[in-house]
């Protein structure tokens, strides 16, 4: 996509720092919802999934936090679905080759991966060449993750990272994924709180201390120098 104006008020520029490499802006909307209805319906299907995925926190409700979460480093529609047409490796160079966004996108396909199995309770079998695989793909995205947090300050990197940890543990607990919209709050997301209320209604148990041990790894790998 070629750049744009940035007083153009029909796109907005999306940060240097914070671009999937060939996408330099993304379409205003009145909300998540109102953008994704303009897409076709396979588009459409994939990005509600996604959005039920990161329960919620893409979602902007008026142009003004759809700036707020461009700016923050949430990805927009555009950028899901870009990323989606880029085979897994492609993702991983980009994020070698410093890209934030390609780091996001790359912890949450390989959280894509490996969460279902850990769900199911399947291990890994590192003599097979397709597991052993998977296991590279695990650990270069768990090695991404504290660089991630402290590179790109975004309050959405804390969802990711708190999806990737809940997704890497057996049975896909909710306390990381929990602790998450604390370092999120932490990070300037307005609404994380909110979120995060909601969050522990739908999954009633939740272990509160649990939470707060995760958040405290979360701050700590934030913090880290």
């Amino acid at each position: 996509m070629p750049a744009r104006a940035t007083a153009d008020p029909l796109w907005i520029t999306v940060p240097v720092a914070l671009r999937l490499p060939g996408l330099t802006s993304v379409q205003t909307a009145p909300s998540w919802e109102a953008r994704v209805a303009a897409l076709p319906p396979p588009d459409q299907a994939y990005l509600e999934e996604v959005r039920e995925r990161y329960f919620g926190t893409l979602a902007f409700q008026d142009e003004a936090e759809q700036r707020e979460l461009v700016r923050q480093g949430f990805p927009m529609p555009e950028e899901w679905l870009a990323a989606r047409e880029l085979p897994t490796s492609e993702l991983e160079r980009l994020a070698d080759a410093g890209s934030v966004k390609a780091r996001m996108f790359y912890i949450d396909r390989v959280s894509q991966e490996i969460g279902p199995r850990q769900a199911r309770g399947d291990g890994l079998d590192p003599s097979l060449p397709d597991e052993r695989a998977l296991l590279g793909r695990i650990g270069r995205a768990s090695a991404m993750t504290s660089e991630l947090l402290r590179r790109s300050r975004s309050p959405f990197a804390a969802y990711v990272v708190g999806r990737f940890l809940s997704a890497m543990s057996h049975g896909n607990p909710p306390e990381p994924f929990a602790a998450s919209f604390l370092m999120a709050d932490r990070l300037g997301h307005r609404r994380a709180m909110e979120l995060q209320k909601q969050f522990l209604t739908a999954h009633p148990g939740t272990d509160a201390s649990a939470i707060m041990t995760h958040y405290s790894a979360l701050r700590s790998a934030f913090e880290r120098r």
